[in-house]
């Protein structure tokens, strides 16, 4: 069983992409170099060929870009609520927000909380925002503490 660090959750927020953005430049800077060939020289058509390529591959990029883009948005969400529910916890039990590790990203309801040695289950109120936490024990747990790389 995996358990997640408030400073791993907060590593995972995405970052920008910026090997994305210069390829989508590089590719629209070769896209006007070609249209400024194909416009000197109008009889030949491997310029405006290349164009057409070019344009198309821009459009791929773009549209795969966009795609990434909504996923990202989602995981984000997802890391941000796993955050500010961590940060609940640490307010509420009074101890520091490093000491508590989560077993899950995703949904906060049904979730497992390790504070120091402790054990807990999550168990959602109806709005989202009300929860409580449920003490267990675990037999024989193989745990994994993922912490941020360094």
């Amino acid at each position: 069983m995996r358990f997640y660090s408030y400073n791993y959750l907060l590593d995972q927020i995405a970052r920008f992409d910026w090997w994305g953005a210069a390829f989508t430049i590089f590719l629209i800077i070769c896209l006007i170099i070609t249209m400024y060939k194909y416009h000197q020289r109008q009889k030949e058509t491997k310029f405006r060929e290349l164009a057409i390529i070019l344009g198309l591959g821009i459009i791929v990029v773009i549209s795969i870009k966009i795609s990434q883009y909504r996923v990202t948005q989602v995981n984000d969400n997802q890391y941000r609520r796993a955050i500010r529910f961590i940060e609940e916890v640490a307010k509420d039990l009074n101890t520091d927000k490093e000491n508590i590790y989560i077993n899950t990203s995703a949904s906060i309801d049904g979730a497992l909380v390790r504070v120091g040695t402790l054990y807990y289950r999550v168990i959602s109120g109806d709005n989202g925002e009300n929860y409580l936490l449920e003490k267990i024990n675990l037999y024989n747990p193989k745990i994994e503490i993922i912490e941020v790389k360094k």
